[in-house]
């Protein structure tokens, strides 16, 4: 009797015990119950809403739609409704734009959307910090993409608020220009024909040796300490509310850095020269560093190259330059009609470090001297031209006066190698000497190419 009465007390007190462990907490988070952790649960939005400016879509419709999208495709314009829940960013400076977070109640545990770099009311710049807040109900206007598939938001700089807190701005219209100009030296783009060619590029894609004319709008900022470059804002009309190029990173004359911060000023019109980029796509503007001022209020850069189409045809007394052709006239003979041609490819296929003097045929000799150039007159088999280098100097003489000599001279990409415009000519009896004269401090001015002699007996 005492057994059987001692197993049901032992009987009874385990049913008590194990009651007990029930309410002890488990030592982990249970893999089979709230999987994830404490993970944060979103409250779940109702999606309405059709995207018009009539109809804007809210947050949850926003999103739902956005994350259909793959890479390299986007919403077109839609018109989006939230209210802020957080403003990470406000630029003022440079883009003068906003990032931040819209959601349909920011009083729960909604998801957000990203208003990544927008623009404000009017597709304006912002300009002050305190233009947004969070709270402020917003109508957004723009082009949304989902980032690699995986983030949902605005374009950047293509949406702008199209109303805060109910109040609404027509967006700022700009003056449209006339696009003008080939993007060479002797024919600069101007603002709107640059914009438009560099708004095609690629996100990697560059255009090299470009030369873009227009007006200082704005001077964001003159770095003297490290870079010595200038970061500014061009366009057609500063006088007007025309579209603007970005400037980044650019140097001086002669592609030198800037001393004083007043070498430029707003109004300035220059021309400047280098590499332009469309930055990730969609902001075209200089490629930093890669750029700097050919021409500053009408002054150009000492040196550079030689535009296709020289402005000046009558360049100093007895020389003269149009396209790739070189004359010498002598103005005190007059032309007849007996002439000599000699091609320097006869010179063969191998460079000439040292050219001796060269029959042209006829009794005509060609003879070249260095001079006071740094460098001597050179033949480069390759190219089959005769270089001749700044202030190095060229002889042709003959038993004969000479009337005129054209020079054919040759072109590398878009550089022709025609000389300076300071070179001089001089005739003397059955002789004529040209020297490539060049006088600015720096630089080593324009060779003269010659491909080609023809010389012309006076009558």
């Amino acid at each position: 009797m005492k057994k059987v009465i001692y197993a049901i007390l032992i009987a009874a007190l385990a049913t008590a015990m194990l009651g007990g462990c029930q309410d002890v907490p488990e030592p982990y988070n249970n893999p089979n119950e709230n999987k994830g952790g404490n993970q944060e649960v979103l409250d779940p939005g109702t999606p309405t809403g059709t995207g018009t400016e009539a109809d804007p879509y809210n947050i949850t419709a926003a999103l739902a739609k956005i994350k259909t999208l793959k890479g390299g495709e986007n919403t077109g314009e839609i018109f989006v409704k939230g209210k802020i829940r957080s403003v990470k960013e406000v630029d003022t400076g440079n883009f003068g734009n906003a990032t931040y977070f819209i959601s349909d109640d920011i009083t729960k545990k909604m998801d957000s959307l990203q208003i990544y770099r927008s623009k404000y009311l009017g597709n304006a710049k912002f300009t002050a910090k305190d233009q947004i807040k969070a709270g402020d109900e917003v109508v957004i206007r723009g082009i949304f993409v989902n980032f690699k598939g995986n983030t949902p938001e605005s374009e950047p700089n293509k949406s702008w608020i199209h109303s805060l807190n109910g109040k609404t701005v027509e967006a700022e219209t700009l003056v449209p220009g006339e696009p003008k100009g080939a993007g060479t030296e002797a024919e600069p783009y101007n603002v709107t024909a640059a914009l438009a060619k560099i708004k095609t590029l690629g996100g990697k894609d560059t255009l090299k040796n470009l030369y873009v004319k227009g007006k200082i709008r704005y001077i964001k900022e003159v770095n003297l300490e490290k870079y010595g470059s200038a970061t500014y804002y061009i366009s057609d009309d500063n006088t007007k509310k025309m579209d603007s190029l970005y400037i980044f990173g650019s140097k001086f004359l002669n592609n030198e850095k800037f001393k004083t911060k007043d070498q430029i000023k707003v109004g300035d019109e220059v021309v400047v020269v280098g590499s332009f980029v469309n930055f990730k796509g969609n902001t075209p503007g200089a490629a930093g560093g890669k750029t700097h001022l050919y021409m500053l209020n009408g002054k150009k850069e000492t040196g550079g190259t030689t535009p296709e189409k020289p402005e000046t045809p009558q360049t100093g007394k007895g020389l003269s330059i149009e396209g790739q052709v070189v004359t010498l006239t002598n103005t005190n003979a007059e032309v007849g009609t007996e002439t000599i041609t000699y091609e320097m490819s006869k010179l063969g296929n191998d460079d000439i470090a040292k050219v001796d003097p060269i029959n042209l045929g006829d009794g005509l000799t060609l003879t070249v001297e260095q001079s006071d150039g740094k460098a001597a007159p050179t033949y480069v088999g390759k190219f089959k031209n005769l270089r001749i280098y700044a202030n190095t100097v060229f002889t042709i003489t003959g038993n004969k006066k000479i009337a005129k000599v054209v020079l054919d001279c040759d072109k590398f990409k878009k550089d022709v190698y025609v000389g300076n415009t300071t070179a001089t000519v001089s005739f003397n009896g059955n002789s004529v000497t040209y020297k490539n004269v060049f006088s600015e401090p720096k630089g080593g001015g324009v060779q003269l190419r010659i491909l080609k002699f023809t010389v012309v007996y006076a009558k």
